[in-house]
């Protein structure tokens, strides 16, 4: 559904839905969202899609990085890079 389904809609419920499940069940379905480039002008997926991908961002990011590349939201992509550097500033201060 997050790959065919032309509604809006659905993919704000499956933003949502997102939230709910295992952060390590979630990339597939991200993978897709992230791909409808006229979401991006939306107010409200591009932020749903983020509440559902920081924790993905956060535990893995070199999948983060692919899910970067991915976006067609300039928006994800921008918390996605912001949440990556942040994260390894603290790798970095921790040392």
């Amino acid at each position: 559904m997050a790959k065919t389904d032309p509604s809006p809609l659905v993919r704000l419920y499956l933003a949502s839905a997102l939230q709910r499940i295992p952060v390590a069940h979630r990339w597939e379905v991200l993978k897709e969202l992230v791909q409808h480039a006229e979401d991006a002008g939306d107010h409200n997926l591009p932020l749903m899609y983020w509440y559902a991908a920081e924790p993905c961002v956060a535990s893995d990011p070199v999948r983060a990085i692919a899910l970067l590349k991915q976006s067609k939201i300039p928006l994800l992509r921008e918390f996605i890079a912001r949440r990556l550097a942040t994260s390894s500033l603290k790798t970095v201060a921790n040392k």
